[in-house]
């Protein structure tokens, strides 16, 4: 879930036209201003579940078909559930500064939560790499445009962040942040923590075979 939040933030904020770092360190003195992301706390929801899923089969499968390796195949996997709880730290000297970057990290989460063209994992520097063209959200007018979305997310092959991670879209939740400043420092530290709670899925590949000798006998 870290990397999850690095990739909604690293590269989206900014000050004064310079992109605000997102680290791992967390008291970064000499990066400032940034933001740090640190998770609290992860737990198992004692949720586990049993399905079949179509997938393509794995080359060693001994069904694998090279000729048509996309082709999907029901296959068994055990899913779990988890929730992570996560700070997202911000540094900096000056409450322009925090007051900048707060609020566009919360416009990040209002973009992830609303599938925003720029949360696209294939996105970047204005490009679609489904197409290696410029992305079609500012060419195209249809009612995913007119939102900020992908045009045709099923063309272009839309592949947000909360898909990518497998998170639960309702259970993300962003408070809107509190203070808590370091005023031994000189000159102070100011400091803000956005509190982030998620539940995500993990899923472990059991895999299986399908038959091919069914016969049906009819009486």
């Amino acid at each position: 879930m870290e990397e999850a939040l690095y990739t909604l933030l690293n590269g989206k904020i900014s000050v004064n036209g310079i992109d605000v770092p997102v680290l791992t360190r967390y008291q970064p003195l000499d990066e400032k201003p940034c933001i740090t992301i640190t998770q609290t706390a992860n737990s198992d929801k004692g949720q586990p579940y049993m399905g079949d899923y179509q997938l393509p089969l794995p080359s060693t499968h001994p069904q694998y078909d090279s000729s048509k390796p996309d082709k999907l195949y029901p296959q068994q996997v055990r899913r779990d559930t988890y929730e992570s709880s996560l700070q997202v730290n911000v540094w900096c000297d000056s409450e322009e500064e925090r007051d900048s970057i707060v609020k566009q990290i919360h416009l990040e989460f209002q973009h992830l939560l609303n599938d925003y063209y720029t949360q696209c994992c294939n996105y970047s520097d204005g490009e679609c790499s489904t197409i290696n063209e410029a992305c079609p959200v500012t060419t195209i007018t249809n009612r995913h445009t007119v939102k900020g979305q992908c045009p045709n997310p099923t063309t272009y092959k839309y592949l947000g962040i909360l898909q990518k991670y497998y998170i639960q879209p309702v259970t993300v939740n962003v408070s809107q942040g509190f203070n808590q400043d370091e005023i031994d420092n000189t000159p102070p530290l100011l400091r803000t923590i956005i509190q982030v709670t998620m539940t995500y899925y993990t899923y472990h590949y059991l895999g299986g075979t399908i038959s091919t000798d069914i016969k049906f006998k009819y009486i």
